[in-house]
């Protein structure tokens, strides 16, 4: 699971570019809900995603999802989705 805002109003040559926010433990993207729309108005696209086992995301059981690379991997996934 995750929020994206994109940039208000749009910029006529595309958004400055992305800003991915990342909350850390027991927390999740709802951390930056009043951050997400000052950057939005200061022309950023944002994404907030939740980490494993946060918010909306799936929790697998088996401790060694939760390894660094695995929450790296999430976030690339994220990003690629969504084209950044």
């Amino acid at each position: 699971h995750y929020v994206v805002a994109e940039p208000e109003p749009a910029p006529a040559d595309g958004p400055p570019g992305t800003v991915v926010l990342l909350h850390g433990f027991p927390h999740f993207w709802f951390t930056w809900h009043r951050m997400i729309p000052v950057l939005a108005a200061a022309g950023w696209r944002v994404i907030a995603p939740d980490l494993r086992g946060m918010g909306g995301s799936d929790a697998p059981a088996d401790v060694q999802a939760y390894s660094p690379r695995e929450v790296v991997d999430d976030v690339l996934a994220v990003c690629d989705a969504e084209g950044a």
